[in-house]
């Protein structure tokens, strides 16, 4: 399926914001290409009304299941009443190879996929999900969440998702979410604004060579077995290593790797930072007061650089616990300060 450059697909606005109206819904189909569409769900006109069962609204600019040996390339997928691409749980979908794409404005997530296998995404961008405006304006908000970028989804079994060189800006959740029984899933020099999340339960996800802002305020949680290397945060709300009080199925299923933080560097910056009339700073968004939670889990983090931590006791490690997990290597990081801060104040 190729369109001409230039060509643009809108919805109808008749047309109810439920899973049979999606731009394109393949089902069945295999070794195909798809390049070039430009695809608007057309939100604005279609406002999400719960038309689908459960009050839900399964619209996608692409709906995929049971398919393989998919490339999709050049498309612009926005504005659409549920996801911009989306693969429907357990319809085992695998080898997709999505590059150049846009996902932008989706009601719920840019990119939704469940129990699919060999899914790549090269230099795409996923972002602004989780609202949108009404005729008059008014900004409406998706009920259904987690609002994500890319949101691989819990208890399915995907397997080697990888995203090289993407994009995930303002979403209004996660910028990209490994969940539940996610494995071997790669996010490799890719660009957040906002948080990232790695389920408590997921294996071996590897975060490389990305730059995460959090934007002052936002949460990223690394819960399950990951490596993250090479990686700059800044401005993060909180980095939470821990298992959040769930059940122990890290270990339950026998994934023994610890989660593994290594020579990334992190870093707040105070140029606008108010002290108000305390010693140290307020910094209102972190979890728990902390801005590295180390809690209930297997944690090697090393080699980090950590500049201008802000708060007092901004670092909360508690690795011990009547259960058999809770190791914790801390070793060779650096702290350091970038500059002087005003007389008395401390970070």
């Amino acid at each position: 399926i190729k369109f001409a450059f230039g060509s643009k697909i809108i919805a109808h606005p008749d047309n109810a914001p439920i899973n049979n109206n999606s731009g394109f819904h393949f089902k069945n189909c295999h070794d195909f290409v798809i390049d070039g569409i430009d695809y608007d769900g057309n939100i604005s006109k279609r406002v999400p009304d719960g038309g689908d069962g459960g009050h839900y609204n399964a619209q996608a600019g692409l709906n995929f299941a049971y398919c393989f040996n998919v490339r999709i390339s050049n498309c612009t997928l926005n504005n659409c009443c549920c996801d911009g691409i989306f693969i429907i749980s357990n319809s085992r979908c695998h080898d997709f190879f999505i590059e150049n794409c846009t996902c932008e404005y989706n009601y719920r997530q840019a990119f939704t996929m469940a129990g699919d296998e060999n899914i790549h995404c090269i230099h795409c961008n996923f972002s602004y999900t989780g609202m949108a405006q009404d005729d008059n304006g008014n900004y409406i908000y998706s009920p259904n969440g987690p609002w994500a970028g890319v949101d691989i989804e819990d208890g399915d079994n995907s397997l080697g998702f990888m995203a090289i060189g993407c994009s995930f800006y303002h979403n209004k959740g996660p910028g990209f979410i490994a969940a539940g029984s996610t494995r071997f899933a790669t996010f490799d020099k890719c660009n957040v604004i906002g948080s990232i999340s790695v389920g408590n339960s997921s294996t071996d996800t590897r975060i490389l060579n990305c730059f995460i802002d959090g934007d002052g305020k936002r949460t990223s949680a690394l819960q399950g077995s990951s490596i993250v290397k090479n990686c700059t945060f800044k401005n993060v709300g909180s980095l939470r290593f821990d298992l959040n009080g769930q059940a122990d199925t890290h270990y339950e299923r026998g994934k023994k790797t610890p989660i593994i933080f290594e020579n990334n560097r992190l870093y707040w910056e105070i140029d606008n930072l108010k002290f108000g009339s305390g010693v140290y700073p307020t910094y209102p968004h972190n979890y728990n007061s902390y801005l590295i939670y180390l809690n209930r889990n297997d944690v090697v983090f090393k080699g980090n650089t950590i500049t201008d931590a802000l708060g007092n006791g901004s670092i909360y490690c508690l690795s011990g616990s009547k259960r058999k997990w809770g190791f914790l290597e801390f070793t060779n990081n650096v702290f350091q300060c970038s500059k002087a801060l005003p007389y008395g104040k401390k970070i």
